[in-house]
């Protein structure tokens, strides 16, 4: 499989007016990643950042 990068405006299902410009790299000798140009959510001190996906 080859390297995949993609660059793309990103956002959260829940928030979709939220949009987010930024870049997804993949390869298959590391996991994905997405590169963010701002913020998809404000977080607060003391929220918990959720971990699942």
């Amino acid at each position: 499989m080859k390297s995949i990068e993609e660059n793309g405006v990103w956002f959260l299902s829940n928030n979709p007016e939220n949009k987010v410009y930024g870049r997804l790299t993949f390869s298959t000798d590391e996991p994905p990643k997405l590169y963010l140009i701002g913020p998809l959510q404000e977080v607060q001190c003391g929220d918990r950042i959720p971990h699942t996906f």
